[in-house]
């Protein structure tokens, strides 16, 4: 029994997923704690406003997926060479300051759209969002690099912390009196505190120096791959995100409240099989560029979303009335009908997730049509069907089981096409 569990141990996808997820559920329990604490403190309606600007911050997270994804790619690639990575690690923190910059100016200026869209009229709570996006932006390429060369302790600690320094401050700044305004403002404070932290963890791994040499070249592969990982990241943001704001805006306060409420059950699904992921991807990239075999670090990571998500569904169908109101309270107890149905969606979701993340990690960009066409659908649906949370949630589960049937067939295509591939080399080899 000892024996099995070492081997266990030493298996570095369920060690590092492990070690992933435990941080993660470390980081998530104090991001439930938050969303505990903010839907009692604001009440259902300010709690929903909340989840709607939170929600847009995701899909301003888009730009931070789309680095994460490609810093780890190039960073695992090329993990023995430590010239080679810090010139990468520095090259994405030039590009990225300098950008990201355009990007919040952009964002402010969009303001008069913004606050018709969200029905407010604040433009500090605007500007708090636009510079955590800034600070998050330069946070991922330092975590992103951690994840790179697999410093998977180093990178969970620092989403610890980014969770508790999230929760401290935005309990403060709502006790305090500043509401709404607060929690993002606090967001925008955590996320500076922990891209000191993260730069703090980076150095004595990797050395940032930031010389030209080689840069033209290693943007030309970025931009080519960094097209594909944006809209395929703007896809699965959009799958998470988009109901949200939809919701809030077809459906009435107090339902658009209980909606962001069922969505947070939802994210605990995707967070805590996400670990897997996190592994998956620097594992697979690097033995890609290798030429080394990684199917079967695919299926035992398809095998551990499952069945984490799996376990979560199960703990909602037993135990619903408990973990709403440990979550929530009795104002929320209407959500129970709901509850099951959007689980099935994010894990749904997660294993979708999980698939077009493998295929970018093997460079197979193609799959972003797909998960555009989807993502276009399910906002098409919505706008047909948005007269309950069900309407809603029925979409989402629709949309997902296309997305994961046109994963699924396009990897059966490409197997098929490289077994061919390999049996037309061997019929090519001369006879002896």
């Amino acid at each position: 029994m000892i024996k099995k569990a070492c081997l266990l141990w030493n298996n570095f996808l369920l060690k590092g997923s492990l070690i992933v997820f435990l941080g993660s559920m470390a980081a998530n329990a104090g991001a439930y704690v938050f969303h505990l604490l903010m839907g009692r403190m604001l009440g259902p309606e300010n709690y929903g406003l909340l989840e709607s600007l939170l929600s847009f911050f995701y899909w301003l997270g888009v730009p931070a997926s789309v680095l994460a994804i490609m810093v780890v790619k190039y960073v695992s690639q090329n993990k023995g060479c430590s010239k080679e990575v810090s010139e990468i690690v520095s090259l994405f923190f030039k590009k990225t300051s300098a950008v990201g910059l355009v990007v919040l100016f952009l964002f402010c200026v969009s303001y008069p759209f913004l606050k018709t869209l969200f029905k407010i009229n604040s433009f500090s709570l605007i500007l708090g969002l636009g510079i955590a996006f800034y600070l998050s932006l330069l946070s991922t390429v330092l975590s992103s690099s951690l994840q790179g060369i697999m410093e998977f302790f180093r990178l969970s600690t620092a989403s610890v912390l980014g969770s508790f320094f999230r929760l401290i401050f935005s309990v403060a700044a709502v006790w305090i009196g500043w509401k709404i305004g607060g929690v993002i403002w606090a967001l925008a404070f955590s996320n500076l505190v922990l891209f000191w932290v993260v730069w703090k963890m980076l150095q004595g791994k990797i050395s940032l120096n930031f010389s030209q040499k080689s840069e033209i070249d290693l943007v030309k592969g970025i931009k080519k791959f960094g097209l594909a990982a944006f809209f395929s990241s703007l896809s699965l943001t959009s799958f998470f995100t988009v109901d949200i704001i939809l919701a809030r805006y077809f459906l009435t306060p107090l339902e658009a409240g209980k909606y962001a409420a069922l969505s947070i059950f939802g994210k605990i699904i995707f967070f805590a099989s996400n670990s897997v992921v996190a592994v998956m991807f620097p594992m697979i990239s690097e033995r890609y560029a290798q030429g080394k075999n990684y199917r079967k670090i695919l299926i035992l990571s398809f095998l551990l979303v499952a069945g984490i998500s799996t376990a979560i569904m199960g703990i909602y169908f037993f135990f619903p009335n408990l973990m709403v109101q440990l979550l929530y309270g009795q104002e929320y107890l209407s959500i129970i009908p709901n509850l099951l149905p959007f689980a099935v969606f994010a894990s749904l979701y997660s294993l979708g997730y999980l698939w077009v993340n493998f295929y970018l990690s093997i460079s197979e960009t193609k799959i972003v049509f797909l998960t555009l066409s989807i993502a276009f659908l399910q906002i098409i649906f919505i706008f047909f069907h948005h007269q309950s949370i069900t309407e809603i949630i029925v979409v989402n589960i629709f949309s997902m089981i296309l997305l994961l049937a046109g994963l699924l067939s396009y990897y059966f295509k490409i197997k098929k096409e490289k077994m061919l591939i390999a049996k037309l080399n061997i019929l090519d080899q001369p006879s002896l």
